[in-house]
């Protein structure tokens, strides 16, 4: 079903003219949707805020999430947002597509 399942990762890019070094970018496993948002930073607050303010408005709750095993991902805050919004967050090694399903 879309917008049961996201996979969440980092990705670093250019900077550009606003200093973004990054994309944190959310993957539907079911319909290959990608939403990604310029970041400077791989937080904790960064993977919550775009959780809760963006992709869960528009899509409604996830059932699960993955990512590899990133400090952002694997944090206590993180993984308690998961557990209150009823998503269960699979982490999978770094580097390893496969693992990820």
């Amino acid at each position: 079903k879309p917008g049961a399942y996201w996979e969440v990762d980092f990705t670093e890019i250019k900077p550009g003219k606003f200093n973004y070094k990054y994309l944190l970018v959310f993957i539907d496993t079911f319909s290959g949707w990608v939403e990604a948002f310029p970041i400077k930073h791989e937080t904790v607050a960064t993977v919550t805020k775009k959780l809760l303010e963006d992709l869960i408005p528009r899509y409604g709750f996830p059932a699960v999430l993955g990512s590899d095993n990133g400090p952002a991902f694997v944090s206590q805050v993180t993984q308690n947002v998961a557990k209150i919004i009823g998503a269960d967050w699979k982490l999978h090694c770094a580097y390893r597509p496969q693992s990820s399903g």
